[in-house]
């Protein structure tokens, strides 16, 4: 006889007090997270009993993980202005850097983004030095991105973060 123990949106428990088999599903899934047998029902009971109980701490973990998530995501968001600058460091066996600045906000995540100069600030050896944004001195055109739960923005080979306009930035451009 195939009785429902436990169901939920989030999971649910099919057990046979019969032949004393259990089984687990989480979310929607089709297939069983766990299938067993047991020796007892008591057994059976006490085993269910600590798979809820964990997969709950683990909704429960989840949960405050992703608030935090969007926490820091508002914190991020708030300290990005007009005027900010973003820097994409990227490359193989060489490091290209790239800046963009903030030229237009739209909505709380959507950007619009300029690729500006940079400064060579101080040679650090042979084919690579030291560099800086060169702010308000435009090189690309206007783009819209986004910015990601990070608060960075998504590059075709990274991300690009937010940085300060006196920081320095290492590039070397010999592979």
């Amino acid at each position: 006889m195939l009785t429902m123990h436990t169901q939920t949106p989030n999971y649910r428990v099919e057990a046979d007090n019969i032949n004393l088999i259990a089984q687990m599903y989480h979310g929607r899934a089709k297939k069983s997270t766990w299938r067993y047998r047991f020796k007892s029902l008591e057994q059976m009971n006490n085993y269910i009993a600590a798979e809820i109980a964990k997969f709950e701490r683990w909704m429960l973990a989840k949960a405050e993980r992703k608030a935090q998530i969007k926490a820091n995501a508002e914190t991020l968001r708030a300290a990005i202005k007009v005027g900010s600058v973003f820097c994409h460091s990227w490359g193989y066996e060489q490091t290209n850097i790239n800046f963009y600045q903030v030229v237009a906000i739209k909505g709380k995540s959507t950007l619009i983004i300029r690729e500006i100069a940079k400064h060579s600030v101080r040679q650090t050896g042979w084919a690579s030095d030291e560099v800086v944004p060169a702010v308000d001195k435009f090189i690309g055109e206007p783009e819209t991105v986004r910015l990601n739960q990070w608060g960075s923005i998504n590059r075709r080979c990274g991300t690009a973060s937010l940085t300060d306009t006196k920081q320095k930035h290492h590039r070397s451009w010999y592979a």
